[in-house]
């Protein structure tokens, strides 16, 4: 793996933590209520569940970038809609667009890494390649959760929380449509 495929990978789970610890506190500031919580919650498994199958298949015949750009603008939409939510019609609607970015970018940058370096080093890197990837993966996602909580905590608020996580799915959009290559 290039340096620039392992910067995108730590982005992708640093922005991922970032909402994690504060997620649900989220959904109750912006209307949810304990009752209506463990529904938000259901309606966005149900379409990472529905789409995982559906977004691996199209990540074989479209390409794993073109499917990992698509979740990223799934997860913008989630997160905007996030911002923007003032009723539970508005919260349905963003975990929908959340499950979907979810089912989308589930393993398509990351096959598509792994696949890049096994043409390029073949079968005998496998092992660190996933050993890398994992480490990358799980220290993004607790750095990610814990300054999601610093910022929570320091702000008052979880805007800041929703607006970096914008920003840097933006981010990610720009680095992988400009620098990530996929052979048809």
């Amino acid at each position: 793996m290039n340096k620039l495929q392992q910067v995108i990978i730590a982005v992708n789970n640093f922005s991922l933590g970032i909402l994690l610890p504060v997620f649900n506190l989220v959904l109750m500031e912006k209307g949810a209520t304990l009752q209506t919580l463990p529904l938000l919650v259901g309606i966005y498994s149900a379409t990472v569940l529905c789409l995982e199958l559906p977004s691996g298949v199209c990540a074989d015949i479209y390409g794993r970038k073109i499917i990992f750009l698509m979740s990223t603008v799934f997860m913008f939409v989630s997160f905007s809609l996030l911002i923007m939510a003032d009723s539970i019609v508005w919260l349905v609607l963003a975990m929908i667009f959340f499950g979907m970015g979810r089912a989308f970018s589930s393993g398509s940058l990351d096959a598509l890494f792994i696949d890049q370096t096994l043409v390029l080093h073949g079968e005998s890197c496998l092992a660190g390649v996933t050993t890398r990837m994992a480490i990358l993966e799980s220290v993004g996602l607790a750095v990610g959760a814990i300054a999601g909580g610093i910022i929570a905590n320091a702000t008052g608020t979880y805007l800041a929380n929703i607006v970096l996580r914008l920003v840097l799915t933006a981010i990610l959009f720009i680095l992988c449509l400009f620098f990530v290559k996929e052979q048809p």
